[in-house]
């Protein structure tokens, strides 16, 4: 039909034929997002997919009425096309709402649900109008949508503002960016081309302009703004699709995680927000002991308890025999109670009620506490991919500027005059590691004058340079984190200016890594950031993002003791490159039993007299 319409009048009906094929595209890729919707859903089951599918429906339900109002020039299907369109902008709001709130039918997001509707139905009757109020339907339209989209805008910035991880953040931007594509981009532009034509109308009175705002070519603006909003429904999709957990979409509903003993104790705290809100610390405590009070009691309320209310928000609670775990979150959630609930039954495996809370064993549980928060909570891999992500790319920028200023204040750094220490502990031709090594200036090559020495980094530039600046060291582009050395095969290893760049609950990890490659007697040289910092990502380091983490003083001694070492020394140095305080740490690796014993029966034998 469309072919022959072209043939019989080919200039005319061009635009028709183009209208014709961009809406049955337009179809096809539709049915296509919707084929791969469901198709998740299926198998994942998540429940805020259902008002994707919806818009996504909407979507093409409004495509194949504008495609039937190039056949059936009927009012009803212009009014269908737009209330079919609001319909998938009204089920985004559900997705938004969710989104923050975790329910899709809150007193806002059903008012806004029918002002879209009535928009929509607005914008799709305005035939029945004059036209006077048929253009100013036309003009107001988009502005409104374009308001609900600000609206949206602004609350998605908030709750960003209060999420701690950076790949929390980054995923809550493409949330934003979704935002901006369907509901404020597109109908800018619809505004701004009615607008035009307005204005053209006025000054250009003796230019028909007329058919640019009829159909078929406002079919084709149609097609052109659909297009935009289904890449800003699938960018805003990415975060759901692509995440292994859900806690970017709670992370802003928790603050707070408290631990405490039957005596009202506080045996772990732990911060999830970057920025925490003050409370009311009187409340709080009372609701604790409250807690406590219900665990010494041991009644059926007390295994039925599982939130209380605290001032504007709430606390989750899962009590065991001999502790309770408490969240403190605005509004609870199925994940966040099922995340709560395999937190406290791991927790019993690092604390146990005949435990005595002395420094030492609150430093061990705060270790292996955070470890379990990352698993419980699904954040472990995400987060350490991301950070991993930052360290890499941001040495990678700095690579030529930091070894610059490396050389120039080499003969200054106190760190540098640390190293004759652990290299007068190692034997003749040692095996060392320098474990993120950079560009091997100066420390790899001071090394390798003496030394058999291999360099392991995260950056490939660094490793690019200190291949060219060191050549009798070996050099491998590697995570720390990863290293895979055989057992007792490194005489030696000096760790710098790597732990403060690793989630510190991944710390001890890396550490008892280290501890397994060193032979019995081996030497490590190693720092550590001094501040309690559970993780930042900074601007400003040599002008690039980069991430610090790191215990207090204590802590990373006792992490050091935990895993085996011998301390020979602790010292805190400045670092004039980086301007911070670093705590240098010495320690050996204990020999083995086996050998102490064969060292004694050598001992016993000179010992012994001849006969």
């Amino acid at each position: 039909m469309i072919l022959e319409l072209v043939r019989k009048k080919p200039m005319a009906n061009v635009t028709l034929a183009i209208d014709f094929y961009l809406e049955v595209l337009l179809i096809a890729i539709e049915a296509i997002i919707l084929g791969g919707y469901v198709y998740y859903f299926i198998i994942k089951r998540n429940e805020i997919l259902e008002s994707l599918i919806s818009a996504i429906c909407c979507f093409l339900l409004a495509t194949v009425t504008i495609l039937l109002e190039l056949f059936f020039e009927q009012p009803y299907l212009q009014f269908f096309s737009a209330f079919f369109g609001a319909g998938a902008l009204a089920s985004i709001v559900v997705y938004l709402e969710m989104f923050e709130n975790e329910q899709s039918f809150t007193k806002r997001s059903t008012s806004l649900m029918l002002f879209i509707l009535t928009v929509g139905a607005l914008k799709g009757g305005r035939s029945l109008f004059g036209d006077q109020i048929a253009g100013f339907i036309s003009f107001i339209t988009p502005i409104l949508y374009i308001i609900v989209g600000a609206f949206y805008v602004n609350t998605v910035d908030k709750i960003k503002e209060r999420v701690r991880f950076e790949n929390q953040k980054r995923k809550i931007r493409k949330i934003k960016t979704g935002v901006y594509l369907t509901f404020i981009f597109p109908k800018f532009i619809s505004g701004s081309i009615f607008t035009l034509g307005l204005f053209s109308a006025i000054l250009f009175k003796q230019v028909d302009i007329s058919k640019l705002f009829e159909p078929p070519m406002t079919n084709i603006f149609e097609v052109v703004v659909k297009v935009i909003q289904l890449i800003g429904l699938i960018i805003m999709t990415l975060p759901i699709v692509l995440s292994r957990s859900s806690f970017f979409m709670q992370s802003r509903k928790v603050s707070e995680l408290i631990v405490i003993n039957k005596a009202g104790e506080s045996i772990f705290d732990f911060s999830f927000e970057q920025e925490q809100e003050q409370c009311d610390e009187v409340v709080l405590n009372d609701a604790l002991k409250a807690i406590s009070t219900l665990m010494n009691e041991g009644t059926i309320s007390c295994q039925e308890l599982k939130t209380i209310q605290f001032g504007d928000q709430q606390i989750m609670t899962e009590i065991r025999e001999s502790y309770a775990v408490n969240l403190l979150v605005d509004r609870p959630t199925k994940f966040l109670d099922k995340s709560l609930e395999s937190f406290a039954e791991e927790f019993k495996e690092i604390y146990s009620k005949e435990m005595k809370l002395d420094s030492v064993n609150i430093l061990r549980i705060k270790i292996a506490a955070e470890k379990i928060i990352q698993k419980s909570f699904g954040l472990a891999k995400e987060e350490f991919e991301e950070i991993k992500r930052i360290v890499r790319t941001g040495y990678d920028k700095v690579a030529e500027v930091y070894l610059e200023t490396r050389r120039e204040h080499m003969e200054r750094m106190e760190e540098m005059l640390l190293i004759p220490e652990l290299t007068a502990r190692l034997p003749e031709n040692a095996q060392v590691l320098d474990a993120g090594c950079g560009s091997g200036i100066p420390i790899t090559k001071f090394l390798s004058q003496t030394f058999e020495v291999t360099g392991v980094d995260i950056s490939p530039r660094q490793i690019e340079l200190a291949k060219q600046l060191v050549p009798k060291a070996d050099f491998y582009c590697h995570d720390v984190t990863e290293i895979l050395f055989p057992d007792n095969y490194l005489d030696g290893i000096i760790c710098y200016h790597v732990m403060t760049h690793i989630p510190r609950e991944e710390q001890k990890g890396i550490i008892t890594n280290f501890y397994r490659m060193l032979k019995s007697g081996g030497i490590i040289l190693i720092n550590f950031g001094l501040l309690d910092n559970p993780g930042t990502v900074v601007d400003d380091y040599f002008g690039v993002k980069m991430y610090w983490s790191s215990y207090d003083v204590e802590t990373n001694l006792q992490m050091m003791k935990d895993v085996g070492f011998d301390i020979i020394w602790s010292k805190q140095i400045f670092d004039k490159i980086t301007d911070k305080q670093h705590q240098y740490i010495l320690a050996m690796k204990e020999e083995a039993e086996e050998a102490k014993k064969e060292e004694l029966t050598e001992e016993e034998k000179e010992e012994k007299p001849k006969e």
